[in-house]
């Protein structure tokens, strides 16, 4: 089963971040997300496609993050999601002009646009396995919620 790993990014204001791909239909949204190819380290990953689909570097903010305890299986069940919370503790971010840096057959970015939404807002956008991921760290996640 490939895993792919996503950050449900929340800012100051409580609202998290989601990303239109490319190409897709036009009220199709996720969190920044992609493939672990090694299978080591989950929240390495993370980081690396929410600098490359952002270009927000999370070495470079103060945050809590908060990692999910289990996986998040799509319903083809030949992939799945691992997923971290991970709140912002300042307004650094509002500095960063989000651009995404990873192409697509090196013709166009895999990400086209950004939006901040609430949490609630947000169930009506992305993926069922992320809805599940953002309702789990709703209710479940000590730090968040």
């Amino acid at each position: 089963m490939k895993i792919t790993c996503g950050i449900i990014l929340e800012n100051t204001e409580g609202q998290i971040l989601i990303c239109h791909p490319t190409n897709a239909p036009k009220n199709s949204w996720s969190i920044p997300k992609g493939l672990n190819e090694d299978l080591k380290d989950f929240w390495e990953t993370a980081k690396r496609e929410l600098l490359e689909e952002t270009s927000i570097d999370l070495d470079q903010c103060d945050y809590t993050m908060e990692e999910f305890p289990r996986l998040f299986i799509y319903k083809n069940k030949r992939k799945c999601l691992k997923a971290f919370w991970v709140k912002l503790n300042d307004n650094k971010i509002d500095q960063v002009k989000l651009e995404c840096k990873s192409l697509v057959d090196s013709d166009f970015p895999e990400v086209d646009k950004f939006m901040w939404t609430s949490p609630e807002e947000a169930l009506k956008l992305v993926h069922q396995t992320q809805i599940e991921a953002i309702q789990a760290g709703m209710s479940e996640l000590s730090d968040f919620g």
